[in-house]
């Protein structure tokens, strides 16, 4: 015959289970974390072979598109970084799925400079920022919507350093001050960065980088 528990035994046992419940939670945490950054970095390096795969048929020449968040991705629902660009118009799109869900990262929480735009992959159609049209942040224009001005792939010296794209809030203008830019990491400046040469890299950015950092420079890691 089976003894009933006590009042206090039963408040034990919830203790004891809070006890591992508290221990657990946070390796559970950082396991799923772990996971969300692989699969955001396993999207980027398709985004990267989708990439090369542009450059190969278009005579090393990078996309054109007509604003930073449209060279490849999903519709969007807002106009801003031409969110709105349909997904046959992303260029890069001829080279991924056809829905685009390849450009959302499972851990993105907006673009923290655009208070109205909460879910990047959601209102622009992509989660990830390529360097688009000018020189910014140390980091030398990708892509553009000027023929003229068009890079090449064979322009990059060292491939290995030339940033191509990242976690949508990696700009210098997107402080770490504000928990929406820190997608990955909570401490540093840290995101998944695709390379020209096809690697993708959760790298470390200098805090300085928030002020600007001055002209693109090779030595810096990246550029």
């Amino acid at each position: 015959m089976f003894r009933k528990f006590t009042l206090i035994e039963l408040l034990v046992v919830v203790a004891i289970i809070g006890i591992l419940a508290s221990l657990l939670l946070p390796s559970l945490s950082r396991a799923r974390e772990a996971a969300h950054r692989a699969v955001c970095a396993s999207n980027e390096k398709q985004i990267g072979v989708a990439m090369t795969m542009y450059n190969n048929a278009s005579d090393d020449f990078y996309p054109l598109h007509s604003n930073w968040g449209n060279a490849f991705g999903a519709l969007g629902t807002v106009n801003n970084y031409g969110g709105t660009t349909p997904v046959s118009q992303r260029p890069l799109n001829a080279f991924l799925d056809e829905t685009g869900k390849i450009a959302q990262c499972p851990s993105e929480k907006g673009d923290s400079l655009q208070p109205g735009i909460d879910d990047c992959f959601e209102d622009v159609g992509t989660s990830y920022l390529i360097q688009f049209s000018n020189n910014a942040f140390s980091v030398l224009m990708v892509t553009t919507n000027n023929p003229n001005t068009l890079p090449k792939v064979t322009k990059w010296d060292e491939p290995v350093k030339k940033i191509i794209l990242g976690d949508w809030s990696w700009h210098g203008n997107r402080p770490m001050s504000n928990p929406d830019t820190r997608w990955h990491d909570q401490k540093n400046r840290r995101f998944n960065m695709l390379f020209a040469d096809g690697h993708v890299e959760f790298f470390t950015f200098p805090l300085a980088i928030e002020g600007g950092l001055g002209a693109p420079d090779p030595s810096r890691g990246f550029y």
